[in-house]
């Protein structure tokens, strides 16, 4: 709950509000990272069962594909190539909302056909008084200590970070079965993630193109629609399947996809930044 209530104190109400205009670049997003790559991670997961043969494995990595993007990231590295930071932050908060639902349900749909199924459907009541609420919580704080705020901000968006890694360190330590990863575990994890995240990133280069998008909304877009949440995914991990002894497999795909996502994007930061600043630049 801890992680939330900092998330919903370091995000400012008005920004939730600025994309009235551009509805249309969230609706690509947000297609993109919660619609199209659940469904290509479940195939994918599919793909490279008989590298592993993992029940855990095969859910974490629907899972991982079924996450909205982050939230801090998104926005630093929008910033930091020069695309629109404001779209960043609306699109990227939306979609951690949405996912705080839909990702769950994803995991109804696709985790309930397969030999890996485990009761879902009552995690959405546990999410709300454990996710929604903090958030909303310290949406309706914020009003109140204002002042405190610009003091309190770089703690804020640190203090998750630092959450999740004491809970992946207790989560991890306390399953015995998770104490070592198989060599075809960490192999398949790893194949995953990279094979999602480079699809993600040449899907997000083909809408742009397609799109006609302009050129600082268009590098938004490959960021945003590329990414995965680990300050989310994480704690849903922890609420949806706290009572299964392999806990730690379900978490490997995201704990591999998120360092990818980090050294690709700090490959990819000076094209993105030359296509910010115009096509001709983008050569």
């Amino acid at each position: 709950m801890a992680i939330f209530l900092c998330t919903g104190l370091a995000l400012r109400t008005s920004e939730l509000f600025q994309a009235s205009k551009a509805w249309r670049l969230h609706g690509l997003i947000q297609g993109i990272s919660l619609i199209l790559s659940p469904l290509l991670g479940f195939a994918l997961a599919w793909i490279l069962w008989p590298m592993h043969g993992n029940a855990q494995i095969f859910v974490g990595m629907v899972v991982c594909a079924s996450l909205p993007t982050t939230i801090a990231f998104c926005v630093a590295m929008s910033r930091a190539a020069g695309a629109n930071v404001s779209l960043s932050v609306v699109s990227a908060t939306l979609g951690n909302i949405i996912g705080v639902w839909l990702t769950p349900l994803w995991l109804v749909l696709l985790i309930g056909m397969t030999e890996a199924a485990i009761p879902l459907a009552n995690t959405l009541l546990k999410l709300v008084p454990l996710v929604m609420v903090p958030l909303l919580a310290g949406q309706l704080l914020r009003p109140f200590i204002r002042g405190f705020l610009c003091v309190l901000e770089t703690g804020l968006r640190v203090a998750p970070l630092m959450l999740i890694l004491v809970i992946i360190g207790i989560s991890l330590a306390s399953q015995r079965e998770t104490a070592a990863f198989a060599w075809s575990h960490l192999l398949a994890a790893g194949l995953f993630a990279l094979l999602l995240h480079g699809a993600l990133l040449v899907l997000t280069e083909w809408v742009a193109c397609m799109g006609a998008i302009g050129d600082r909304d268009g590098v938004t877009l490959r960021i945003c629609a590329s990414q995965k949440t680990l300050a989310l995914g994480v704690p849903l991990i922890i609420v949806c399947f706290s009572a299964d002894p392999g806990i730690g497999q379900i978490m490997l795909p995201i704990l591999l996809y998120h360092p990818l996502q980090l050294l690709l994007a700090s490959v990819l930061l000076p094209h993105w930044r030359r296509m910010a600043d115009g096509p001709a630049n983008a050569l």
